[in-house]
């Protein structure tokens, strides 16, 4: 090969590199799950609502209904995450939820949830 082949081969090369390592972290949800993030949970007051989705469940891509119970011992809610919410995440795209109204007389809510993926 010619010397000045070499040297464009060489240095493309090395601007990929220098790309790649300034680059932004590929997405993480396919390999390690969600994090997930429940705005106003009960940690004083009855427990935390809690949720957990796996990679396994981002993989499979196919919309999931969850229970958030968590260890709060008065109350519970379901959040149903789509196969459109899980395309996103597959893509390293935030997803911003709602969970379903407790239902409790007098004392309805919900949260917002926001599901992430891990930083790489």
């Amino acid at each position: 090969m010619p010397k000045v082949v070499w040297i464009v081969a060489l240095a493309l090369s090395g601007l990929t590199l220098a790309c790649t390592a300034c680059g932004p972290a590929a997405p993480t949800c396919t390999a390690d799950g969600v994090d997930v993030d429940i705005v106003d949970n009960h940690r004083t007051s009855g427990g935390d609502h809690k949720l957990e989705i796996s990679a396994d469940d981002v993989v499979a891509g196919v919309a999931q209904t969850y229970d958030i119970r968590g260890d709060n011992t008065g109350h519970t809610h379901t959040v149903t995450v789509s196969a459109d919410n899980f395309a996103d995440l597959q893509e390293g795209i935030s997803v911003s939820l709602e969970s379903s109204d407790t239902g409790a007389a007098g004392n309805d809510h919900t949260h917002d949830i926001v599901l992430s993926c891990p930083a790489a």
